[in-house]
């Protein structure tokens, strides 16, 4: 039979279908690093990396089977039986939907799922959580982005006892593999206590100067200078770059705590 599988992940739903003799012919996913995956799993498959909010019912291929990657959480007696209910109800005995319970069902099947950045906020560096909490629970990633950035500069200008003012300045004087922090203090020994070769040290010290720099470059000049609006609607800097900085701020903050002043 012919299967199209909404909310993918990486496959796994779609395998055991594959290996019981189907033909996966469609896909849905709208993480990006699952569908990277993904698409090594069944490079034949018609992936489609978007919401599925915005995903043209008409462009769906016909098929026999439609499967969805649920978590665990909605089949708890504890979780969301009644929006599942409702789902289960629509769906059941109707070998084809109309627009409004089609429509039902995506958005019924959304709010069962946590999306990616109920995930994403949870394995942030706590400062950063604590920086953009506000903003990010309000949906406002440009503004989240901007204050975790400033709480990072602070940061890191607090530690090195820095003077300088402007934010790529602070973090290239920090920064850097003779710079006033040493990022790599605590692990340059191999597990059998040998050295790291020095090239690798410096590469980890050079690389957190080049990143924070980054950071600074490519995402809390362009917010600052730039309406929101234009950049959101050009893809020039989305909400999701938002979140992969905010990921990356998280990075460096963990760098930044674990760094000492060089003597």
């Amino acid at each position: 039979m012919r299967v199209c599988s909404l909310f993918c992940g990486i496959g796994g739903i779609d395998l055991a279908f594959e290996l019981a003799g189907h033909e996966i012919v469609w896909a849905n996913d709208n993480d990006k690093f699952a569908c990277m995956t993904y698409r090594h799993n069944f490079p034949n498959v018609d992936l489609v990396e978007a919401d599925i909010r915005s995903v043209d019912k008409s462009s769906i291929p016909d098929c026999d089977i439609v499967t969805a990657g649920f978590p665990c959480q909605p089949f708890s007696v504890c979780g969301k039986q009644p929006k599942l209910q409702d789902l289960v109800d629509r769906i059941s005995d109707k070998p084809e939907l109309s627009d409004e319970d089609f429509t039902s069902v995506v958005k019924n099947v959304y709010d069962l799922i946590p999306p990616y950045t109920y995930y994403h906020y949870r394995l942030l560096h706590e400062q950063i959580r604590d920086a953009a909490e506000k903003y990010y629970k309000d949906k406002n990633y440009y503004q989240a982005f901007y204050e975790a950035m400033k709480r990072y500069k602070n940061a890191v200008k607090e530690k090195a006892n820095i003077s300088e003012s402007e934010d790529r300045a602070i973090v290239s004087k920090a920064f850097g593999k003779d710079a006033v922090l040493e990022t790599t203090a605590n692990h340059k020994y191999r597990p059998n206590g040998q050295l790291f070769d020095i090239q690798t040290i410096e590469n980890i010290e050079e690389g957190q100067k080049f990143l924070s720099m980054g950071a600074v470059c490519g995402g809390r000049n362009v917010v600052s200078h730039e309406e929101i609006s234009d950049l959101k609607e050009a893809g020039l800097f989305s909400e999701k770059d938002c979140l992969d900085l905010l990921s990356l701020l998280s990075h460096l903050f963990k760098r930044l705590d674990e760094s000492k002043k060089r003597t």
